[in-house]
């Protein structure tokens, strides 16, 4: 993940120029279309390993974390029972992932994700 990021998305962003960068279809399993991303004020990148490399120097770590229970509900509401088990190994994958990086200790801010947040 981390070079296509850095040479599709950040690099062009930190030089205040358009970003470009090519979307994942999980159930396709094959990137397809192109997302254009303008430059923005703020850019949030989210995912499992978007946090790492480069992004130490450029920005703040943001962690938000939920029981395991609460993540697995909500990722079969989205995605439909069909794919439990493959969230039952993404979450094993992404735990190991996040122990090995210290992702969570590294973070500057640390978000309860079953709170109900009154935004605005």
């Amino acid at each position: 993940m981390w070079p296509r990021l850095w040479s599709e998305v950040l690099q062009p962003i930190t030089r205040g120029e358009p970003a470009r960068y090519h979307c994942y279809d999980w159930a396709a399993g094959e990137f397809n279309a192109w997302v254009e991303v303008p430059p923005p004020t703020i850019l949030i990148v989210e995912g499992v390993g978007s946090a790492g490399g480069p992004v130490d120097d450029l920005g703040t770590i943001i962690w938000v974390e939920a029981p395991e229970d609460v993540r697995l509900e909500r990722g079969i509401a989205r995605d439909g029972a069909a794919y439990r088990e493959h969230w039952l190994a993404w979450m094993a994958a992404e735990q190991e992932h996040f122990r090995l990086a210290g992702t969570r200790d590294r973070a500057a801010i640390i978000v309860d994700g079953t709170a109900d947040l009154q935004l605005g």
